[in-house]
């Protein structure tokens, strides 16, 4: 679970063991699941999670590797190769 309380309307990050990655907007009381078609997140097994002073949006997961999600909607990924890790970029949403 991860807050970023400077958010604008407050928001709760949950990663969940198999669920994958949640959004909850705190002041309207919804729910909102990010995955690979809506924000190209591929794990469903979130592992930790943390918000960088930036506003962005760390996800660790198992068997995805490293994603940073920032505060305009662009996605990094990192993932572990045979060679050697390697950034990979996903155009913003």
């Amino acid at each position: 679970i991860a807050e970023h309380p400077d958010a604008p309307g407050r928001r709760l990050w949950v990663g969940t063991y198999g669920g994958g990655l949640n959004l909850w907007h705190i002041d309207e009381e919804r729910a909102e699941h990010l995955g690979p078609d809506d924000a190209g997140i591929d794990g469903r097994f979130i592992t930790c999670l943390a918000v960088d002073r930036r506003g962005g949006l760390w996800i660790g997961s198992h068997g995805a590797g490293l994603a940073r999600l920032d505060s305009d909607g662009s996605l990094r990924r990192w993932r572990a190769s045979s060679r050697s890790p390697s950034p990979s970029s996903t155009p913003p949403l």
